[in-house]
């Protein structure tokens, strides 16, 4: 005997069943921001100079401080007294005698409000200081690319040396340093987020920052300042990286085909 399947008038096909899957989602949002504005400070005779944030830092924000004193040889004190701070670059030159550095540090869940920056001591000399309190940064490689040195020399307008970033999004940050006493300089075309501080003595300091933000990775040539006349100068090319690899954190698929039934 034959048998004939039919097919049940109340039968419904087997449905796939689409799970959810979770992904790792980068942290941040691939961008960094800057909170409040630059922090500026100078002084004379030897003295440290303290700097307090205009805008409170919250946990896992850095702190970018970059500036320096009448310091020659490495002898003298110079840069950050605040623990906790890593440095990054730092030069000297004893024809008119300056230091100029980079130094950061990540905010802990009991942030700063100041940062001290070192004096030499010595009465004749300067220091001049600028910090800037960046969110977004990733936490564990805050320097995209090795920091770029271009000097020490004798030249007016200082012309910064090209830096190669690794992630998109990243920051570069521009910043000289030296004896000059310009007050109106005109930092390169494209940067934000400028200033610039002059220390006052015997032994004059200067320290100039701006920053501009790289959508892809490529060469970033800052180009020349303007309107700074002849006298020794240090400059820093620097690339901070943000958190999340620097893009825009993924949108987390809500379903993915399997075959599984019901």
């Amino acid at each position: 005997m034959s048998h004939v399947y039919r097919q049940p008038t109340n039968y419904r096909p087997r449905r796939l069943l689409t799970p959810t899957l979770i992904t790792s989602v980068p942290e941040g949002d691939g961008t960094i921001t800057i909170i409040g504005t630059p922090e500026t400070g100078s002084g004379g005779n030897g003295a440290d100079v303290t700097l307090t944030f205009n805008e409170a830092p919250i946990e896992d924000d850095l702190v970018l401080l970059v500036g320096g004193n009448s310091d020659s040889t490495g002898v003298d004190p110079i840069g950050p007294s605040t623990a906790g701070y890593t440095q990054d670059s730092l030069e000297h030159t004893d024809s008119h005698p300056y230091g100029h550095g980079v130094w950061y540090k990540f905010m802990t869940s009991t942030p700063d409000t100041t940062v001290v920056c070192q004096g030499t001591g010595d009465g004749t000399d300067s220091a001049s200081y600028i910090a800037l309190v960046l969110r977004g940064v990733d936490l564990s490689t805050p320097i995209d690319t090795a920091t770029i040195e271009t000097g020490p020399t004798f030249a007016a307008d200082p012309d910064l040396d090209a830096i190669v970033t690794a992630t998109v999004n990243a920051w570069v940050v521009v910043t000289v340093g030296g004896n000059s006493s310009d007050g109106s300089i005109v930092h390169p075309s494209g940067y934000i987020n400028t200033a610039l501080v002059l220390g006052v003595d015997t032994n004059r300091s200067s320290t100039s920052v701006g920053t501009k933000e790289i959508a892809s990775p490529s060469s970033e040539d800052p180009g020349a300042y303007a309107l700074w006349t002849n006298h020794d100068w240090t400059g820093f090319t620097v690339a901070i990286r943000p958190a999340g690899g620097g893009g825009p954190a993924p949108v987390i698929p809500e379903r993915a085909r399997v075959g599984v039934g019901l």
